[in-house]
């Protein structure tokens, strides 16, 4: 049985900003692989990340879970980190998980206007 939406994760670092890209599926199983690219960004020296979340498809709490968690080990190296371009399954969960302004980055805080 093939994964219909399998998970693509990609970190772009230009100068001291990262951009991890997220496409596909975030679930119980891919969700340390999202929390560990994004640490990953922050180990590496990036001074801010960006997370551009708009080809994720699918989120889980555990999804939450690792933003959250990669977003509390940038707090405690002074490294900005924050959601960008939220899909709708992203804004719905970040909604209703109480954490959109916790983590989305103030470019995305439009994307989550009640339709």
């Amino acid at each position: 049985m093939t994964d219909p939406s399998p998970l693509s994760v990609s970190t772009v670092m230009t100068d001291r900003h990262a951009l991890v890209t997220i496409n596909g599926e975030i679930d119980l199983a891919t969700a340390p692989e999202v929390e560990a690219a994004i640490r990953a960004s922050i180990d590496d020296g990036a001074g801010s990340v960006a997370i551009d979340m708009s080809g994720t498809t699918f989120m889980t709490c555990a999804g939450i879970g690792a933003l959250v968690a990669a977003r509390h080990h940038g707090q405690h190296t002074h490294v900005s980190v924050g959601v960008t371009r939220p899909s709708t399954p992203v804004s719905r969960m970040l909604r209703l998980g109480g954490v959109a302004a916790l983590l989305l980055s103030a470019t995305s805080a439009d994307d989550l206007a009640p339709a």
